[in-house]
Order: C-alpha cells, then structure tokens, then sequence
C-alpha cells in the first residue's frame, strides 16, 4: 500500500486534480467529504481559516503496479470549499465529474480534520467513515453539507 497527499496550490487547481483522478482509468474510487461547520479540537491552523467551513476533503483509491493498492488524500489548506462563489462553482464541477464517473461515494457523517495527521493516518480515519455512492439523486444531499446558499449550484 502506497499513500499521498495532493500537493495544494489553489482550489481551481485543486479541483482539477480532482477531475484527473477521476477520468484515471487506475482510479477505483473516489470518496467525498464534508468537514465540521465550526472549528473543533482537531481544527488547526493548517486547515486553512475557519471562515471557509465546511472544507471539502477527498480520498481517491486506485492500483499503482499490479497488486499495489494507492491512496490519494486531498485535505490540506483550504482543498476546496463551497462557502461562496466562485468556489462553489468549483465544486459544482467537480461533483458533476464525479456522478458522471460512475466511481464516486461520499459520506453522510462530516469528516473530522485531518491535514494535520500523515497521510496514511489521514487515509485510515477517512476510511473508516460509512459510504454511500454519489449520483445524479444523491449530489444535492452532498453538496447541501457544503453550502446552504440557494444559488451557489447554479
């Protein structure tokens, strides 16, 4: 087993990231997360600023070499939030890509922070999260973990 983390420069290259992983064929799976609303204990300074709550974090599964198992975690600095405009829109993509792939699942239960763990611990505690696949008549129960704005999934 192999585990990363997505290196993060900005959420629109964060988002597309996300989008590759996706469309890569030696991705099995890609999980979607909503964080806390409110910073908590495990919040920390490395998680980007609270006023972006909540953040969205992901785990992509895949095969490296043959038997080799991959995990790819995004859940750094502000990795992508739905709080506003244009950010929403971001995500409003990425979730479209996502049902479109046939691969994506996302958790009811809001993920505690993790960015501050490695990322083999940051992959375990995602995993442990129950699961549920993401399509075209559960998106807007995900997204509406992400922002209640009426309009920020035009």
């Amino acid at each position: 087993m192999f585990t990363t983390r997505l290196a993060t420069s900005s959420t629109t290259a964060n988002a597309s990231s996300v989008i590759a992983l996706l469309h890569d064929d030696r991705t099995e799976r890609v999980t979607f997360f909503a964080t806390e609303t409110k910073a908590t204990d495990q919040f920390h300074r490395e998680h980007g600023t609270d006023g972006n709550l909540p953040l969205v974090a992901i785990l992509a599964e895949g095969r490296m070499l043959g038997p080799v198992k991959l995990f790819v975690v995004g859940d750094s600095v502000d990795f992508l939030m739905a709080t506003r405009q244009p950010r929403s829109g971001e995500v409003k993509d990425v979730t479209d890509a996502a049902v479109k792939s046939g691969k994506a699942y996302f958790s009811r239960v809001r993920a505690p922070f993790t960015s501050h763990l490695t990322a083999e611990e940051a992959a375990e505690t995602l995993r442990r999260l129950e699961t549920v696949e993401l399509t075209a008549a559960t998106v807007a129960e995900y997204r509406a973990m992400l922002s209640n704005v009426p309009d920020a999934w035009q």
